[in-house]
């Protein structure tokens, strides 16, 4: 790896996805919330309202752009890098010419395989830590007359909410900020996938532990180096409502699933692993940071907020981590 700025030369995508290069369709969404307080909201047309009670104005837009997948795989990857997108998973691509099928904003079949998008949207609804974090699209439209429609955004949202990556330097100083990081820890990554949704049914704080993994490598093997260790504790369940997803009790404290401590120190001296990630709120235990910090002090990122982790196999699947590419942050969407 080579450390701030990705100085080092860029990974070479796999030679059998290079030969596949089959021209198709990257979709994006955009969609839109309210105007922060004290802010006119920005107007829409009637037909464009997404909001059924008015109190908010949106626009539902989507983009189709037609490429390469080898140009897309080939562009230094940093054109890529730059995408709001978080976190994608598949398992390897077969050598089939077969064009995508069953493309839609969230997954992507081909050849047999699956591409899932494991990030949840911006919107009104994301959950941020901080009880004052809000994500805020303005949209302005300068034209609606026919053939010269623009519309442009303004966007305002804190780093560590919603589906996001917490990069070292969050909880050790000297750690890789979102920047630093090296690509060859965010491509084509593989998953360890361990479930522990029977333990968070009977405990809401559970932290998953190092026997936790033994289990999982009794089944599957050791750890794959370099690997992302995901945590499916069946959060997302309760998403977006935040007083549900947070465990916020009557006292303004929180309950849920976290990774223990101990496991943290199991991973950065037993084993060989770029980063974490679960469907949950945070790597640690409500009011620590511990677990942060053993991982950040060996440039190990967290990924939290995780959604569609019931589409993953526990183990096969490799991930495509997409943050957004802001210079210096300690957390990016």
């Amino acid at each position: 790896d080579q450390g701030p700025g990705r100085l080092g030369p860029v990974m070479s995508p796999p030679e059998a996805l290079l030969r596949l290069a089959p021209t198709y369709n990257v979709l994006s969404r955009q969609d839109t919330t309210q105007s922060p307080a004290g802010q006119a909201p920005y107007t829409t047309p009637a037909s464009l309202s997404r909001s059924p009670t008015g109190a908010t104005s949106g626009i539902g837009n989507t983009k189709v752009f037609r490429t390469r997948f080898a140009d897309f795989m080939a562009m230094g990857f940093e054109g890529v890098h730059l995408c709001l997108l978080a976190s994608l998973a598949l398992p390897w691509l077969s050598e089939s010419q077969e064009s995508p099928t069953g493309c839609t904003p969230n997954s992507l079949s081909w050849g047999g395989r699956e591409m899932v998008d494991l990030s949840y949207e911006f919107t009104n609804e994301t959950i941020y830590w901080a009880d004052d974090g809000a994500f805020y699209l303005n949209s302005t439209i300068f034209s609606e007359a026919e053939n010269s429609w623009f519309v442009a955004d303004v966007i305002r949202a804190p780093t560590h909410g919603g589906t996001h990556l917490d990069a070292p330097i969050h909880f050790h100083k000297g750690g890789w900020a979102v920047s630093e990081i090296p690509l060859q820890r965010l491509l084509f990554r593989p998953i360890a996938l361990v479930d522990v949704r029977d333990k968070t049914a009977l405990n809401s704080t559970y932290s998953l532990s190092v026997e936790d993994i033994r289990s999982w490598e009794e089944q599957h093997g050791r750890l794959p180096e370099g690997c992302l260790l995901f945590a499916r504790t069946g959060w997302s369940k309760l998403w977006p409502n935040r007083t549900a997803y947070m465990g916020i009790d009557s006292n303004g404290t929180r309950h849920f699933p976290s990774f223990s401590n101990d496991l943290a120190k199991f991973l950065v001296k037993e084993r060989d692993v770029y980063g974490v990630g679960l469907d949950a709120a945070s790597v640690d235990f409500y009011g620590q940071t511990q677990t942060h910090r053993i991982l950040g002090a060996k440039n190990i990122y967290n990924l939290e907020n995780l959604a569609d982790l019931q589409r993953l196999p526990e183990k096969g699947a490799h991930a495509i981590v997409l943050p957004m590419k802001i210079g210096g942050a300690s957390g990016a969407p």
